[in-house]
């Protein structure tokens, strides 16, 4: 490895131990204190029967937003069976957030409609919960059958409310800035339990406690393995979006649209045989196809893959968890990225 630093090389430290080294550095107060705070609103609009108003949440997405606003709009959104849990079996849940009517108001039509950036869209069909207001999301994440991803402002429109009197475009929420948070800080510890990685001088980024600043190494697939292993460190507003902080190019993620170069929150690959229909199943958003070019390999009897954990195996791939208030799953800062035979 090239520029070796000793914030990222920590010999005899692996797994569990390494992850303890990690939170011990992030959880110091004078380190934390040259960091900031992220704490991202979405404004909840609704109609008082002469004026819009803005109930204002913090919430993870803006299906929850919603839900939470209702104490003050009188409004409950209501969704069919299952679809206020963002999961679904073991997998994540498509329709998280399809809100289908409300109560606490008698209407002959509703929609919902969110702010794009430049004008209110129509998203009574999108599924609220993959919507979220974060602008490192709304930078990656497509979500079919929505034409943006991220927004901080969501409207409640009753009887085409909207055409008599124009929902707001001034004092909206904007989106506010990831980086340099504390609460949107991640290390992932890298390490190659198989030794049979062969990649050479591959730049990963790195955070520097002393002066609360990311740079950049050089790492080889040796600086990994054995004894040793490396920290890497991201900001995102969920594991997984630090992950691709971390690694840049480095990590190559399944569901990739070929246009745009963003990621599909799930995709459908349908089996056929013979020219008939067998089944379908769906990849997710934060699944990983390449780590340093290297992703599942048979090997014999076993495989070859990458292992998520913190301290212990992941249920959930890294974008089902996050250090900010309402989210799915808050396994703290630190986290384990493995290369492992199984």
């Amino acid at each position: 490895m090239t520029n070796k630093k000793s914030l990222v090389m920590m010999a005899a430290f692996i797994m569990l131990s390494v992850s303890f080294f990690v939170v011990a550095e992030v959880s110091d107060e004078s380190d934390a204190a040259t960091l900031g705070t992220y704490d991202q609103k979405i404004n909840v609009y609704y109609y008082d029967g002469s004026a819009w108003q803005a109930s204002v949440q913090s919430s993870y997405n803006l299906y929850e937003a919603i839900a939470a606003a209702a104490t003050t709009t009188g409004l409950t959104p209501t969704v069919a069976t299952g679809d206020n849990s963002w999961v679904s079996g073991y997998n994540p849940n498509q329709t998280y957030g399809l809100i289908t009517g409300f109560t606490g108001e008698s209407y002959t039509s509703y929609a919902v409609k969110v702010w794009s950036g430049s004008a209110w869209v129509d998203y009574t069909d999108v599924p609220l919960g993959w919507i979220r207001p974060h602008a490192d999301y709304g930078d990656t994440v497509i979500v079919p059958g929505a034409s943006f991803s991220a927004s901080a402002n969501v409207a409640i429109v009753f009887n085409g409310q909207d055409a008599t009197v124009a929902l707001p475009t001034t004092g909206l929420q904007t989106l506010q800035t990831v980086a340099g948070n504390n609460n949107t800080l991640y290390f992932f510890t890298l390490h190659d339990n198989t030794n049979s990685l062969t990649f050479t001088n591959k730049t990963v980024q790195v955070f520097d406690v002393a002066t609360a600043t990311m740079s950049t190494v050089s790492i080889d697939a040796s600086d990994i393995q054995g004894v040793t292993s490396v920290v890497v460190a991201g900001y995102g507003t969920d594991a997984y979006l630090a992950l691709i902080d971390a690694l840049g190019t480095n990590l190559v993620s399944d569901n990739i649209d070929t246009v745009t170069g963003k990621i599909f929150a799930w995709v459908e690959h349908q089996v056929w045989d013979g020219g008939e229909y067998q089944y379908s199943y769906y990849t997710y958003y934060s699944w990983m196809s390449t780590v340093f070019g290297v992703g599942t390999v048979p090997d014999g009897s076993y495989y070859l893959y990458w292992g998520s954990y913190s301290g212990t195996y992941l249920d959930y791939s890294f974008g089902y968890y996050s250090q900010l208030s309402g989210a799915y799953n808050d396994r703290g800062s630190a986290f384990q990225l493995t290369y492992v035979r199984t």
